[in-house]
């Protein structure tokens, strides 16, 4: 059987490889806004899990117990049962080591993804059970796409999830639940599709997707056919915006004033910095208050700084691609004459990519600026590419700050001073006028 499970296992890898081959060219290489609306509900319960008119897919509510998940569930896909005879394969290869990648969609979410929470087996090349501790995985979002993937949103890079053990399937295969309990950031998808691939392990394991009884048998690249075990959950989101200075760098002790281009979650939105608190160093730095207004007329706002840095706009010279890289570790000017092994990680289009900067030609003024040509080493794939700088600038990491209690504070006029004292001259008046015509009817 387990011969069986390898020759299954590698036909089913060059078959994902060979649909994605074909099948990534219709992938936009845009972020998009995430605001693809919706009126569905939150879902609390996987028997209540709404099935599109995709498949067929039925609900199947599991026969066994799980380790428990925290936070509230906004989808669920359990895995199918230990024992399920109706199941003759349950699980497929999602591992670059093949190389192959699978995907499945989710609907009805109210709720930003804070954690997600997936269902397989940790499988040596001889599709033996090997040891899961410290597997890594790389998770992408995706929108939906008239029922396919479209554009990535987001991608999680070296995730090293929690492991809890579930059961054994077929009295062979141990199954798993890989927890990530807080994402870098909340992915704020109503419906869309998620990726989860296996990129390393230090016991040389790699990961197979479980299958699952429920859900619309619509994943990637087994339509018509499986549905693949996950779940995700969330809590409130933190409302974290990832801004860029369209002033280039600033000068950080006169920030009021200064306009502001949103990278993340929503690109392109334009915001006017209206005001400052600073936290006492002189200089625009975490732990400051600001207020911002969306341009041209939005609410004014309260955030709460998290972080300042820098960022660069830079183009690829071979593919043309562009993307906005932040630098790690804060605000340095230092790196504007000395940027040669910094550590950067992208922002725009794909959240999370990390590049080590290993060279750099100044080709325009001193330091690192607009025209100088810089040379990126993508971390996890040790790709190296040249990439032109078309602009540097400040950026700031920012929380929104939650009204006060009571709701929100509006501005206040003279009238609305004025009016409960108006108020009260009208009762008194009319009381007194009241009570001397009481007076004057009694006396006659």
């Amino acid at each position: 059987m387990r011969e069986n499970a390898k020759k299954l296992g590698l036909t089913l890898g060059a078959l994902i490889l060979a649909v994605l081959l074909v099948g990534t060219a219709v992938l936009a290489p845009c972020l998009v806004s995430a605001e693809d609306g919706g009126d569905s509900r939150l879902i609390k319960d996987p028997s209540v899990i709404r099935i599109e008119d995709l498949g067929g897919g039925k609900l199947v509510a599991p026969s066994y117990s799980l380790p428990p998940i925290e936070g509230d569930i906004l989808f669920e896909q359990p895995p199918t049962a230990p024992d399920d005879p109706g199941w003759i394969y349950a699980s497929y290869w999602s591992d670059n080591c093949f190389p192959s990648l699978c995907m499945d969609d989710f609907w009805g979410l109210t709720e930003d993804i804070s954690d997600i929470h997936w269902y397989g087996m940790s499988l040596s090349t001889s599709s033996e059970d090997c040891d899961p501790t410290g597997m890594e995985f790389e998770i992408t979002f995706y929108q939906d796409s008239g029922g396919s993937p479209g554009a990535p949103v987001a991608t999680f890079c070296n995730v090293i999830p929690t492991v809890n053990y579930c059961y054994l399937w077929a009295g062979i295969f141990s199954v798993y639940r890989f927890d990530v309990a807080r994402l870098k950031t909340p992915v704020s998808l109503t419906k869309g599709w998620v990726s989860i691939q296996g990129i390393g392990s230090p016991n040389d394991c790699h990961f197979a997707w479980l299958n699952s009884p429920t859900g619309n048998k619509n994943a990637v690249p087994l339509a018509g056919a499986e549905n693949l075990a996950f779940t995700l959950t969330g809590v409130p989101p933190p409302n974290v915006k990832y801004l860029h200075s369209t002033g280039g760098l600033l000068n950080l002790t006169e920030p009021i004033g200064t306009q502001w281009h949103e990278l993340w979650p929503i690109f392109c939105r334009e915001y006017h910095l209206s005001s400052w608190e600073d936290n006492g160093d002189g200089v625009l730095s975490p732990c400051d208050q600001i207020d911002m207004y969306e341009k041209p007329d939005g609410e004014v706002r309260w955030y709460h700084v998290e972080n300042v840095t820098i960022t660069l706009f830079v183009t690829e010279y071979t593919g043309g691609e562009s993307m906005y890289i932040e630098l790690e570790g804060g605000y340095d000017p230092h790196i504007l004459t000395a940027p040669n092994c910094t550590l950067w990680h992208e922002i725009y289009p794909v959240l999370c990519r990390e590049y080590h900067f290993v060279g750099w030609d100044d080709h325009c003024a001193p330091g690192l600026s607009p025209c100088d040509s810089i040379l990126l080493e993508n971390k996890r794939t040790g790709e190296m590419d040249v990439w032109h700088v078309e602009d540097v600038a400040t950026d700031i990491v920012v929380t929104i700050k939650p009204p006060p209690v009571g709701g929100e504070a509006y501005p206040v006029t003279k009238i609305s001073v004025s009016a409960p004292w108006i108020a009260m001259a009208v009762v008194v008046a009319g009381g007194i006028s009241w009570y001397v015509l009481r007076r004057r009817r009694a006396q006659s």
